[in-house]
């Protein structure tokens, strides 16, 4: 069975990079509960507003990890914001699970965003780690590897980088 609890621990953390770069999510309930499960972690909307980061604390190292984890799932849930429970979060499920090729398009959009938002480094480091773990069969797919990460945050310091916009809500 899994255990899965409500943490604390990470708010400091969390709330800085809310006021900092996620201002849509300001006013927003952000919880993070911590869950033993085979992937580092995932952003979930529910019904009521409430939003939740879950994260898989034994995959996360180090608070360059973690920021680069939080910049990725906070990105989700200002997507989830913007578009509501329905036209954000359950639709981008819904395509997720059923639309060829979404999910990956998706994620590598996420990257890009935290990317823009200056946590390009951070993401990296996440990144170069799930390399090393069993989740990179399906990180290498969905996510941008390390090489294109820094590749895109060259292109932001040269100004050739524009920030993306969401067509996925």
């Amino acid at each position: 069975m899994t255990k899965k609890f409500q943490t604390e621990k990470y708010q400091p953390l969390l709330r800085k990079m809310i006021e900092e770069t996620f201002p849509i999510l300001r006013h927003r309930k952000v919880e993070v509960e911590e869950k033993n499960f085979s992937q580092t972690g995932e952003a979930i909307s529910k019904l009521s507003g409430l939003l939740i980061i879950v994260i898989n604390p034994s995959e996360i190292d180090s608070k360059s990890e973690l920021k680069g984890f939080f910049a990725h799932e906070l990105c989700h849930l200002e997507d989830f914001a913007i578009g509501g429970y329905l036209k954000g979060y359950l639709k981008i499920l819904y395509k997720s699970n059923f639309c060829s090729n979404y999910r990956e398009k998706y994620e590598k959009e996420t990257d890009k965003k935290a990317i823009k938002k200056g946590y390009g480094e951070e993401l990296k480091i996440m990144n170069e780690k799930n390399i090393l773990s069993n989740h990179w069969d399906f990180s290498e797919r969905c996510h941008l590897t390390p090489e294109e990460i820094e590749e895109c945050i060259c292109d932001m310091n040269n100004k050739n980088y524009s920030s993306p916009i969401s067509t996925f809500i």
